[in-house]
This record gives C-alpha cells, structure tokens and sequence, in this order.
C-alpha cells in the first residue's frame, strides 16, 4: 500500500496540481501491481523449487531454478516438516512458519501445502526455538516438527523429505504432546520403517557397527558374530558361551600379563596355538575364542573399539 500527499497549507492548488496528484496516483498503483506480482511470482518459484527438490525431479532442472533465485542447494541442507491444527488457515501458519525460520535463521526456502509447511533448513539448527514462535504467533496453536536427515546432494532430498515424514508419523502414533522429532533420533524404528529401503538400512549398520566390521577386516576377529549371538541370547552370557561353543575361565585368574589370552585360558588344557584375538598369545588348543572378542562398550548401540581385553568382563559391559 503506498500513500500520496499534497501538502497545500496556503490553499493554492488548483486543477493542474490535482490532475497531478492523480496521475502519481495512477502511476504509483501500477508500480505496486507489478512489485506484487513479481513478488508472488518469486513466491510461486521458491515454492515450485522445494517441492521439485523433494520429488526428485530432473537435477538440471532444479538447478537451473536454484540458480536463477540464486540460492545455493551446494551446502548441507535438511528437510523439515511443520504441521499445524487442521482448523487453522494454511496462509496464517505459512507466514508464522516462514517468519519463526527467519526470525532464527533456520532457513529462507519454504512451500506451504494442505495442511504443513516445508522447510528446506541448514543441517544444524535450534528446533525446538524454531518452534516456540510458531506456537506463539498462533496463540497456543498446535505445531509439531519432524525433521530429516543430513542431504549432501540434490539426489538426497527426496531421502531427507521421507525421513521427516517418518518423524512426524512416529510423533503422532506416540500420543504425545507437539514437539520436534529428528529422524537421527529415531533409533531402530529407522529400520522398522524402511525394510523396503536398503540404502537405508546399510546407513544404519555403518552408523553403529561400522567401527566392529573395520576392526574384524583388519584384525581377523568376529566381533560382529560375538555381538550379534550375545543379543541373541537376550544378553545371558552363558547362553552366549554355549552357542559359540566357548568355555571361559573365571575372570580373576584371567590375565593377558600371563601371555595367554585370557578369554580362552582353560586350567585342565596346557596344549598351546595361537589366539586370534590376541595374536602372540598362546592360545589352548581346541579352544574357540570367539566370545573373547566382544569388546569393551558403555551400552548397546554405542559401540566403541576395542580396548584390547578379552575377558569376561568385556562381554559383562554389554550387560
């Protein structure tokens, strides 16, 4: 909306001053038309680039329209959903949306659809303060979050768009109370959700057990094997002993200062191999140790490397 005045404080304007007046008039109108459609035409464009991006659509495609609005889809980038109460006017949460991520920096690249928001956001950012003004500017309305994860590429954001559909449809079927829930969070449901999707199941087995594969690769032990067979056993260590055929000594006369490998030292066998977990070691023979590689973790899922002890107690920590 633009204003024109014509201060005449003597009184002394005549028709040639108004026939002026309504000319600026006239062309003042124009220009705000056009400022508006380019506005909403810029609008159209962003909002057509998000939803490109999440389909998957043609990369030069996407390209070329990120460049001509000349924002950079090169950085890190992660899909973000907000959903807002079903009564609300989509256009009033939109611009509560669109205001909170700019308003806290979370990102400048939205699409306002049914009844949510996209939001193409950085790939670290406050949630939970992006969420607040949303709710505020609703006057207590309702707004969760679900946010995916990391994209690299283009290629990724149809990946990181079905991650954070898969965060919020885990909040939902929670029963809990709005919130923001990220995808990297998720845990195992990340798996139970995607059993159709490898890709995405190998990112899970990387992302907990890569450092257990690297070091069997490289060292020739079974840790993976001793891990997967002790929670098959729902965490019993004998059970685990029995099924990988191992038979421990007790853990005080257990020592690697000994030269035997501690996992395997039998007090009725005096026949010496070497051990595979502690090449060097002498090693009873007929032994198997392989439940003398489970390494030293703090819990399940937070693998660590080995620490060089094959005891009892290793296994004990999973416990």
């Amino acid at each position: 909306m633009g204003v024109l005045v014509l201060r005449d404080p003597d009184g002394t304007a005549g028709d040639s001053e108004r026939m002026a007046i309504e000319h600026a008039t006239t062309v003042l109108t124009i220009e705000l038309a056009r400022l508006q459609s380019l506005a909403e035409t810029a609008a159209r464009l962003r909002t057509n680039l998000v939803l490109e991006l999440v389909e998957g659509a043609d990369r030069t495609t996407i390209m070329n329209r990120a460049q001509a609005l000349g924002y950079d889809l090169g950085r890190p980038h992660r899909v973000v959903l907000a959903d807002g109460n079903a009564d609300d006017e989509i256009d009033r949460f939109f611009h509560a949306v669109s205001r909170a991520a700019k308003a806290v920096g979370v990102g400048s690249l939205l699409a306002p659809r049914l009844h949510d928001v996209i939001v193409l956001a950085g790939p670290r950012a406050p949630w939970e303060q992006f969420k607040k003004p949303v709710v505020a500017e609703l006057h207590g309305g309702r707004c969760r979050i679900g946010v995916g994860g990391q994209c690299q590429a283009v290629e990724d954001f149809p990946r990181s768009y079905r991650e954070a559909e898969l965060a919020m449809r885990v909040q939902k079927a929670s029963g809990g109370p709005e919130q923001v829930t990220v995808y990297d969070d998720l845990g195992v449901y990340k798996v139970l959700a995607s059993a159709n999707d490898t890709s995405s199941i190998e990112r899970f087995v990387d992302e907990w057990l890569a450092r257990l594969i690297d070091y069997d690769s490289a060292h020739g032990t079974q840790l993976v094997l001793t891990l997967s067979e002790y929670l098959e056993c729902g965490g019993n260590y004998d059970a685990s002993a029995k099924a990988l055929s191992f038979t421990a000594a007790p853990s005080s006369t257990a020592s690697t200062a000994s030269g035997r490998c501690p996992a395997t030292t039998s007090a009725t066998q005096t026949t010496s191999s070497t051990c595979s977990c502690h090449p060097g070691m002498a090693d009873p023979a007929g032994a198997t140790p392989v439940l003398g590689l489970m390494p030293a973790v703090s819990r399940i899922g937070d693998v660590a490397a080995p620490r060089g002890s094959c005891d009892q107690r290793s296994l004990q920590r999973l416990g």
